[in-house]
């Protein structure tokens, strides 16, 4: 992973696999997810790049984030802010009325 910061992440659920942040460390505070607003896996161009499990949260203090985890290590990591996904593309899905 490059331009990431480490970041402890709270999650909750039944497998590894359906691992779901439920808080995160931030600035030495602990914020609630109020919201995953999305997710996806980002396998990587080559082979010897991670595979990776990217979620767009909202925190508590209405801050939006992008956190990954590296699926191999299970290490978190926090994007940083003026990094934007190249997927999803921006804008409604589609489907949505405009």
């Amino acid at each position: 992973m490059s331009e990431v910061e480490p970041l402890r992440v709270e999650c909750r659920a039944e497998s590894r696999a359906d691992e779901e942040p439920r808080a995160v460390w931030l600035e030495g505070r602990r914020l609630e997810v109020r919201a995953v607003l999305d997710r996806w896996h980002d396998a990587g161009l080559t082979r010897d790049l991670a595979v990776r499990r990217i979620f767009k949260l909202h925190l508590e203090d209405d801050r939006i984030v992008f956190v990954e985890q590296d699926v191999g290590s299970g290490v978190w990591a926090l994007r940083p802010e003026r990094w934007r996904p190249a997927w999803p593309p921006e804008g409604p899905a589609s489907g949505d009325a405009p």
